[in-house]
């Protein structure tokens, strides 16, 4: 059943309350998220360098769980508030499929944006005592001598490896951002999705898809795949005084366009494949698996009885 495009919605306590929720999910996932990337030593290849693979899976795994598994845990915590998207390119996919009224949309991408630059600002704030080199464009400065309380790490900006072109990292985050996307449609919109039920698993696939995007794209983008998460740390270096050309990167249009353009394909492919086929609610699927769960008891029940009817009696002595 073909759903439209929602334009208007009613600014209601609920829905202010959705606002609110996306603003402090996002300051967790970007201070746990970035958190893993500067505890980690924030991984950027370097130009010319050779990249130790034992030290490289080290600290991209680390990162691949940190932004995986707290995406799993806040989706599950805050979606019955707000949908969990946590993802200003969630939320445009989720509007174009009629999902997300678009006054809600603009509203939670406010709230995505301020509160990514709330958390990047809540590390930097856990960090100031950190010293060491920070990486910086292909070079490493001495964070020891640095008096301007530079970031450590750059509190885990995106960078594009310098061995890669702005062409190579769009479609890197174009395909990351689409494997999220498409998740997020099939698992947590689709009503026929195996993942619903009497106790809905979507935010496990979500969580799962967003770390297996980071575990592929982190040596090479960063794994941005979400603008918000791209546009705090940036936006707190900026602040800091870190370099325009270095906080926001030589390609800083592929962590933008990259992502909406794969929210838009992941509505389109949803939209022309599956959406005809979503015609069973998330209610009725649910009740479908009680009761299938009541008939299987039924039936173990009534064979156990079988079995005890079946046994010989067993005179006394």
């Amino acid at each position: 059943m073909k759903t439209d495009i929602v334009i208007n919605e009613e600014i209601t306590p609920d829905l202010l309350r959705g606002v609110v929720t996306e603003f402090i999910a996002m300051i967790l996932f970007v201070y746990v998220g970035t958190g893993a990337v500067v505890s980690t030593a924030g991984f950027v290849p370097l130009e010319g360098s050779e990249v130790n693979v034992s030290a490289a899976v080290s600290q991209i795994l680390p990162i691949a769980f940190g932004f995986g598994v707290s995406i799993l845990v806040l989706v599950f915590a805050f979606g019955s508030i707000s949908g969990g998207h946590i993802n200003p390119a969630v939320t445009a996919t989720l509007t174009l499929v009629g999902k997300c009224s678009v006054v809600r949309g603009l509203l939670y991408f406010v709230a995505q944006l301020s509160g990514a630059f709330l958390g990047s600002l809540l590390l930097w704030a856990s960090t100031t005592g950190l010293t060491g080199d920070v990486i910086v464009g292909s070079s490493l400065v001495d964070q020891k001598n640095n008096t301007i309380g530079r970031p450590p790490f750059n509190l885990g900006i995106n960078s594009l490896n310098p061995r890669l072109t702005a062409g190579n990292g769009f479609v890197y985050e174009f395909m990351g951002t689409l494997l999220l996307c498409i998740t997020v449609l099939m698992t947590a919109v689709h009503g026929k999705s195996l993942a619903q039920g009497k106790a809905s698993n979507a935010p496990i696939a979500i969580g799962f898809a967003v770390l297996l995007a980071h575990v592929i794209l982190v040596p090479y983008t960063g794994c941005g795949i979400n603008p918000a998460r791209t546009f705090g740390p940036a936006l707190a270096c900026t602040c800091a005084g870190v370099p325009a050309d270095v906080a926001w990167g030589r390609a800083w249009w592929i962590y933008w366009v990259g992502p909406y353009f794969a929210a838009f394909v992941a509505a389109l492919i949803y939209r022309g494949l599956y959406e005809f086929d979503a015609d069973l609610p998330e209610e009725d699927l649910g009740e479908a698996a009680l009761e299938k769960e009541k008939k299987v008891e039924n039936e173990s029940e009534m064979s156990q009885e079988k079995k005890a009817e079946s046994k010989p009696d067993v005179e006394e002595a």
